[in-house]
């Protein structure tokens, strides 16, 4: 029998936004739900009535609404969501104009600067004014080599509101390896910074952007923000122009927001690049912003009350999550930098002084204070802080009571098979999801006839998403154990092992800084070798390398979140 871990009051329940969702729904379809599980049966047998209804609970902003929610839900890929809707997706999170405070930066350096929503609303205005005089227009593609900060997100929101399609990079990533994201799209504008910091050092990112501009010549623009320095020289760079001097001076201006269709481009998302060059995945904008107003507004209980802060850069998703989050008029953080620097304690600091309610990190972070022992709950106040969430790798049990993720989300008919395509519990097997959403990938970029999108989710299940997670769910809790991505799970000898239940051994040294465990075919069978990196004080030849700014690796990207009790 399961242990309940910890069950919030009536007070709380009653206050969150999924108990307010299911008064929503009980009262347009006549059901009287209580608790989650019925509602997730009931959202995953009546998947268009659910998205309809959560479309009207989060009032989704349009010029023109749908015809219909879906077109064909046995279509996967290829249904349709939300036919003959119009809508535009920054005018969705620029809905607040007042003088809350929408954005806050903090750097290493301890640098700090706020925005509201008003001055956000009027610095988009101003950019996007900018970008339709130089000829951007909707599908056009405009990207960002930046850290986190607020000039990226006022750029993201400036294009998407023209109707352009954004891509973005982190400043750590070599420029080789942003050719090989950008080259593929053809981005007609690119935003970049002078420098960036690390572990207290400012490094110097001109250079990598001018290689970046002389690799791909459909580049017409390059804005440039001063971070690490004023005015620095633009000479090396073609077509570049300082953000002060890019941004028009009026004020007091409307946006033009672009209707579009529901699943105009909005993002393109870039896989890991294991084989061959990163696979582009192009995003639609209506489905990823109706899923993360779902994920954000039930799934997480965030409010326009909450401080929201999530260690990203801006090559993560997450960076595209947290965006979303400006539709529901909370405060987010952004941040630059090492979260372990100048110490350990860095991040939960920034938690006690900003009165953060809501924290975003991964399991390999986690893990890592664990290791080190680090009590941030006696160290620090942490008092405002509700929830935290984690995502990135699969998460210990040590790093989380039973090792869990709750519940599958509302709305995602997700299920487990075995190798032959059988649906299981409690055992290990694939994770799949067995019926459409509206935030799956349109297409990939340069896959005219969808030949790679489809050899990469649904080639081992037909019209099943196969998602690449290898876990359990277990049929007592409803709760899900990953045990990581199902193309590293191992087999000496036969028996499946997953790389997590190594992970989740070799993090307890300290020892060791990081580690990669791979099969390899031996003699028949297969044998597992296993990488490990020590820790920096336990090296004996230090090479004077800088590591990367994400110090605390990634292995997949399933998600927890965890209310404070």
């Amino acid at each position: 029998m399961a242990e309940l871990l910890w069950k919030p009051s009536e007070e709380r329940i009653k206050s969150s936004n999924m108990y307010k969702f299911m008064q929503f729904v009980n009262e347009r379809h006549g059901t009287d739900f209580q608790e989650y599980m019925p509602l997730y049966r009931w959202s995953v047998e009546s998947i268009p009535e659910f998205w309809a209804t959560f479309w009207d609970y989060a009032e989704i902003k349009c010029s023109k609404t749908y015809d219909t929610v879906v077109d064909d839900l046995t279509k996967m890929p290829g249904a349709k969501w939300f036919h003959g809707a119009k809508l535009n997706f920054a005018e969705n999170l620029l809905r607040y104009r007042d003088d809350h405070t929408a954005l806050i930066f903090r750097g290493e350096t301890q640098k700090k600067a706020t925005m509201s929503y008003a001055e956000l609303y009027d610095t988009v205005v101003r950019l996007a004014k900018s970008l339709r005089e130089i000829g951007i227009s909707p599908g056009d593609r405009v990207t960002a080599y930046m850290p986190n900060m607020m000039e990226t997100a006022i750029a993201m929101l400036a294009a998407t509101s023209i109707g352009a399609t954004w891509s973005s990079c982190a400043t750590d990533i070599g420029s080789g390896a942003v050719i090989d994201r950008f080259g593929q799209i053809e981005p007609k504008v690119l935003f970049t910074v002078n420098g960036y910091y690390y572990k207290g050092k400012a490094f110097h990112s001109l250079g990598n952007a001018a290689e970046v501009v002389k690799g791909i010549p459909s580049i017409e623009k390059v804005v440039v923000t001063s971070y690490t320095e004023e005015e620095p020289d633009l000479s090396t760079i073609p077509n570049s122009v300082h953000w002060d001097e890019f941004l028009a001076k009026e004020g007091g201006l409307e946006i033009q927001f672009e209707q579009l269709p529901f699943d105009h481009p909005v993002y393109i998302m870039f896989s890991s690049g294991t084989t061959g060059k990163p696979k582009c995945l192009v995003q639609g904008a209506g489905g990823i912003l109706i899923n993360h107003l779902k994920e954000l507004i039930l799934h997480t209980d965030l409010t326009r009350d909450d401080v929201h802060f999530f260690i990203t850069t801006c090559s993560w998703m997450m960076w595209n999550w947290i965006m979303s989050s400006l539709a529901v008029g909370n405060t987010l953080i952004l941040y630059d930098g090492n979260p372990a620097y100048p110490d350990i304690g860095a991040m939960w600091k920034l938690i006690q002084d900003e009165k953060v309610t809501m924290f975003g990190t991964s399991a390999s972070y986690i893990n890592v204070l664990n290791s080190m022992g680090v009590k941030p709950g006696k160290d620090f106040d942490l008092s405002s802080l509700k929830e935290i969430w984690q995502t990135g790798s699969p998460l210990s049990p040590e790093g989380f009571y039973a090792g869990q993720l709750q519940f599958p989300a509302l709305a995602m008919k997700i299920n487990t098979y075995d190798d032959a395509g059988k649906p299981v519990v409690d055992q290990e097997g694939e994770l799949v999801c067995e019926a459409p959403a509206p935030s799956m990938p349109l297409y990939f970029w340069n896959d005219p006839d969808g030949a790679k999108y489809h050899s990469a989710y649904f080639d081992v299940y037909p019209n099943v998403w196969r998602h690449g997670d290898y876990v359990k769910i277990d049929s007592e809790t409803n709760g899900i154990t990953f045990f990581g991505r199902s193309d590293a799970v191992l087999k000496p000898s036969g028996v499946r092992i997953g790389t997590a239940e190594i992970y989740n051994q070799v993090e307890k040294f300290e020892e060791i800084a990081d580690s990669l465990a791979i099969g390899q075919n031996w003699e028949g069978d297969q044998r597992i070798i296993l990488f490990v990196k020590l820790a920096e004080a336990r090296s004996r030849r230090h090479y004077g390398r800088r590591p990367r700014r994400d110090t605390f690796p990634r292995r997949s990207s399933r998600s927890r979140i965890y209310p404070i009790p």
